[in-house]
């Protein structure tokens, strides 16, 4: 699913009204529907439940009229605050405002004096109150009497849905414009604006539902947006039942170079992820003083103990493997780093690097353009980054999106930066942003989970690496081979469906169900052990409720 700028968003308005033909008025009339549908959801029944609606003088305001006057129609009792006076109101707004039925309490508030006459009017304890004050179009910050609107609404002690964006909030960058209503839920129109997923944006948005009022699909075809959002859509081609003549040699050998003396877990875990994940074989590769530390429950696993690190002999044990994951808890000595810099210079099969072996490449990230194209995965989080780039780690997360995506230009790599909002970004521009994931999982092991994660799906469904592979993948559904018993799809339908499984299985196992209703996480902390074994919890929410996860996010 894209994530458009208020640019775009106004750019693809423009040409699904101008260009083709779509009445500005229908896509006025479909927003305001989609909101009472979100609401009916919530608090059906309807009948003489009291909502109060804030709407304001442009389009976003129009939204809202639609929204008072069908749920006028549905029983409701409505009391609609317009900021600004009856003449301010323009084009599509004042035609929403004619049509206004005559059961709708109606204030014009200029100032603190009628708001306070307002309230003395209206009943005290709405079921909600519906933001429609400001649309994407707000660029400045909120100032005077609509500040002081916005932080009493925030005061109220009552649910608050925002129609399109919350207002206050940037749609491009996720900054707070001075203020910004404090939504528990947020419907937005056409397509989430990538602000939402930006910054501290989650504190204000809510839960989010994108809802589909019929802008033109030509439209967007001609904007060429290059940022989307993770959805079930992108992964869905990898949730089909195994077939029933599958074997372990039909869904890849991982090799997992990790592990030392005092981090041997960090090997083992992305191990043995990677056979929960559903790769076929895996083995870890590790020093031969680690493996004697080696747990004995880990049974599945395969070993290959290693004296020293001998770049020809590791190669020649990496002939059998379909993915290597290079660098959990591998340890920083000098002749470790020199064999991470030795193997990503010489192996040109699919790599994963994470943890050592992105701080091993540190002060020489350039030996990365030596791979001459083979897919290569780095996932550093935020610290991580900031030694590969440079930076500190504030300057990483002050703009990361822009950071990660020029990394995975320049050298030709695709890189998740994780943390919050996760981002997937790929050497042609490309960049994904994973909805999944809460701060329960901020604990030890999540990251080599996750590289295991990774190891098992780039396994079970392996494909041809290109930098500029993306628009012909989508172009196919995902899907780089035929038909049939062809497992081969695009690398980008499995690298997205990683870090997303990852994050919902964290959000299940910590009480969040996606779609039910906003919910701030009821274990406080998730072992990563817990998250390997648990991956078919996802599998089968998925399965299950993936319609909800087309429309709505958390």
């Amino acid at each position: 699913m894209f994530l458009l700028t208020p640019n775009q968003m106004r750019l693809l308005d423009d040409l699904s009204v101008n260009k083709y033909n779509i009445p500005s008025l229908k896509l006025m009339e479909r927003a305001g529907r989609s909101v009472v549908d979100v609401i009916q959801y919530k608090f059906s029944p309807l009948k003489d439940k009291h909502f109060v609606i804030f709407c304001g003088p442009g389009n976003n305001g129009g939204d809202g009229m639609v929204v008072a006057r069908l749920l006028t129609s549905k029983g409701a009792k409505i009391s609609l605050l317009i900021l600004g006076k009856k003449e301010q109101l323009k084009g599509d707004a004042a035609y929403q405002l004619k049509k206004l039925p005559s059961g709708v309490s109606l204030f014009f508030i200029q100032n603190s004096v009628q708001f306070s006459v307002c309230l003395r009017q209206i009943p005290p304890k709405p079921v909600l109150i519906v933001d429609a004050l400001f649309g994407t179009g707000l660029s400045r910050n909120v100032k005077g009497f609509s500040r002081k609107i916005i932080r009493w609404i925030n005061r109220q002690k009552v649910p608050r849905l925002s129609a399109d964006i919350p207002s206050g909030l940037n749609g491009e960058t996720g900054q707070i414009l001075g203020v910004s209503v404090q939504a528990d839920w947020t419907v937005t129109f056409g397509f989430p604006k990538l602000g939402f997923f930006l910054g501290n944006a989650r504190d204000f948005v809510g839960e989010l539902t994108v809802a589909d009022i019929g802008l033109s699909r030509k439209g967007i075809n001609e904007i060429k947006s290059s940022t989307h959002l993770i959805t079930v859509e992108e992964i869905q081609p990898l949730l089909a039942l195994r077939s029933r003549q599958s074997h372990k040699g039909s869904f890849g050998h991982v090799f997992v170079i990790g592990g030392s003396e005092k981090k041997i877990g960090a090997g083992i875990m992305a191990a043995q992820t990677a056979l929960l994940a559903g790769a076929g074989l895996s083995t870890l590769i590790c020093p031969a003083n680690a493996f004697k530390k080696i747990d004995p429950k880990a049974l599945e696993i395969m070993y290959e103990p290693i004296n020293e690190w001998n770049i020809d002999q590791v190669l020649a044990i990496l002939n059998k493997a379909t993915i290597v994951a290079l660098g959990p808890g591998l340890g920083l000595d000098f002749s470790t780093v020199s064999f991470v810099r030795q193997l990503v210079r010489t192996y040109q099969g699919p790599l994963i690097i994470d943890a050592d072996g992105l701080n091993a490449l540190a002060e020489d990230p350039s030996v990365l353009k030596e791979r001459r194209g083979a897919l290569t995965l780095l996932t550093p989080h935020p610290a991580e980054m900031g030694r590969l780039t440079g930076m500190t780690t504030a300057e990483v997360q002050s703009d990361r999106l822009k950071i990660a995506s020029s990394f995975a230009r320049e050298y030709q790599v695709i890189l998740l930066l994780k943390g919050y909002r996760s981002i997937l970004t790929f050497p042609d521009g490309h960049s994904w942003i994973n909805p999944t994931g809460n701060p329960a999982m901020a604990s030890a092991g999540q990251g080599d989970v996750l590289t295991g994660i990774y190891a098992g799906l780039l396994a079970q469904f392996p494909g041809k690496f290109e930098p500029n592979m993306i628009e012909s993948c989508q172009a196919t559904g995902g899907r780089a081979g035929g038909g049939g018993e062809d497992r081969t799809y695009c690398p980008y339908v499995p690298l997205v469906f990683g870090c997303f499984l990852h994050g919902l299985v964290g959000d299940l196992l910590s009480g969040i169900v996606p779609g039910e209703k906003y919910q701030k996480p009821a274990k406080r902390v998730v072992m990563a052990t817990d998250m390997a074994h648990n991956l078919d919890l996802a599998y089968s929410f998925l399965k299950k409720k993936s319609e909800i996860l087309k429309t709505v996010f958390y």
